[in-house]
């Protein structure tokens, strides 16, 4: 069985309406192969609303967008992909928990089978999972 790689891209953005404010993020997840084939692409984009009293600014936006926006937003990426690669017939992807604040490493490769490993990194940058 060809071994297969999972990267994940975001994107965050927001935009003003009146009291609050909307972030926006855009998630784009590749399966890929050896050779980095594509194998499969899942592009979705996750808008929460917050209310808020003070207006958002870029300024604010940069620490909120990497930090509270993915903690909101990565454990609905991680049901989308499982439940719509399970219903397309193929095995789910299940990316890992989000850890904001630690370094996300590898599993020990003595513990866990060649399937279950992964590597990740923080999913406002660029994450790669190896199964």
């Amino acid at each position: 069985m060809e071994e297969t790689g999972i990267v994940v891209d975001g994107q965050v953005g927001w935009e003003p309406f009146a009291d609050g404010f909307r972030a926006l993020h855009r998630y784009t997840v590749r399966a890929q192969g050896r050779g980095d084939t594509t194998q499969a692409v899942i592009e979705v984009t996750f808008a929460v609303d917050f209310a808020s009293t003070q207006p958002m600014t870029e300024e604010l936006f940069e620490t909120f967008g990497g930090a509270n926006l993915p903690v909101n937003t990565w454990p609905f990426l991680r049901e989308f992909a499982a439940a719509a690669t399970g219903r397309m017939g193929w095995m789910p992807i299940t990316l890992p928990a989000l850890k904001i604040g630690t370094a996300m490493r590898s599993p020990d490769p003595a513990t866990t089978s060649k399937r279950s490993r992964r590597k990740v990194s923080a999913p406002t940058s660029p994450a790669v999972i190896e199964r």
